[in-house]
């Protein structure tokens, strides 16, 4: 299955450039591709930042290393749950929700 990798980033390091491909250390999820193609559009305003704290831009690095800050999470979850027709986000929703309680950062590996 080709997916994109979802996982909690505990320890940010603002001067780290993540581009090692490490999701069993975030404990990542996978989310097949055109389940992440049907929310991408609606993530298109969304502030990230791409593979470090110092590269801020916006939308998600559908084929590199997403790093979306606490503050951009609440908007991330309404684009999710808009689209959760049949619970295939459930499983996001609740690492955004623990991300969100404890303050830190979500980050993404595209295919």
């Amino acid at each position: 299955m080709s997916g994109h990798q979802f996982g909690i980033l505990h320890d940010l390091d603002e001067n780290k450039l993540y581009i090692e491909f490490e999701p069993e250390k975030y404990k990542s999820i996978t989310k097949h591709d055109r389940n992440v193609d049907r929310i991408y559009k609606d993530c298109l305003s969304l502030d990230v930042y791409w593979a470090a704290k110092y590269r801020l831009n916006k939308r998600l690095a559908y084929h590199g290393v997403t790093i979306i800050s606490p503050e951009s999470l609440p908007p991330f979850k309404e684009v999710i749950a808009r689209h959760n027709m049949q619970g295939e986000f459930d499983e996001l929703i609740m690492i955004i929700d623990e991300a969100i309680k404890t303050n830190m950062h979500v980050i993404n590996y595209g295919i």
